[in-house]
C-alpha cells in the first residue's frame, strides 16, 4: 500500500492530499497570503486523519513550477528539512 503526501502551493490556493492505499485525505486553504502558516497544519491534519506519522509516507510530491521561486521554496525546502525515513522520496512534478 502506497502512501504519497502531495503539497501545492503555485497560486493562492494553497493545498496538501495524502493518498494511503485506496484512500485520500486533502485539505486546501484559498486567499493563503504565507503559504507556510497554512500548509504545516494542513499537513499535520491531514497525517493525524490518517493516523499516521510522516515516517510513513513512502513519497513526498511537490509541485515545481513554471512559477517563481517563492512559489515552489516551501514545498520544495520543507520535506528536505524534515527528519524522513531513508526510503522516503521527495519527486517534484
Amino acid at each position: 500500500m502506497a502512501t504519497i503526501l502531495a503539497i501545492e502551493t503555485s497560486s493562492e490556493m494553497a493545498s496538501c492530499a495524502l493518498l494511503r492505499g485506496e484512500r485520500v485525505y486533502f485539505r486546501e486553504s484559498s486567499g493563503v497570503r504565507t503559504h507556510s502558516q497554512a500548509v504545516l497544519p494542513m499537513i499535520q491534519e491531514l497525517l493525524a486523519e490518517a493516523g499516521i506519522v510522516l515516517r510513513d509516507c513512502d513519497a513526498i510530491a511537490y509541485g515545481a513550477g513554471p512559477v517563481p521561486l517563492p512559489a515552489c521554496a516551501l514545498p520544495a525546502a520543507s520535506p528536505r528539512g524534515w527528519d524522513l525515513a531513508p526510503a522516503c522520496r521527495c519527486c517534484r512534478w
